[in-house]
């Protein structure tokens, strides 16, 4: 994802909360896994959910991917733009098992 360094503290506020509350969405909706890896928050991605997932970060410029034991890791911070990993963990719905 490429960010436009004009936008206000606001505007990068509401950027990174939409990107982090659509991350939880979808792990609640494909009932993905969201953990940490290598010290990294991390989403498996799993023959259950890569179409989705291609679907939903398919406009991505980069994102960075693990593969570990056949497993397929995606790195939380990619997909959540200018958000830390506790920001991206402080924002984790209740209910959210994961």
């Amino acid at each position: 994802m490429i960010h436009s360094i004009m936008l206000t503290h606001e505007e990068k506020q509401a950027l990174k909360e939409h990107h982090i509350n659509t991350f939880w969405r979808f792990v609640s909706a494909t009932n993905s896994t969201a953990l940490e890896l290598n010290g990294k928050l991390c989403l498996e991605v799993n023959r259950h959910n890569i179409d989705l997932f291609c679907q939903q970060y398919c406009d991505d410029d980069v994102i960075d991917m693990q593969l570990i034991n056949g497993r397929i890791y995606v790195a939380a911070k990619w997909l959540c733009a200018l958000a830390s990993d506790s920001e991206i963990l402080a924002l984790k719905p209740e209910h959210t098992v994961n």
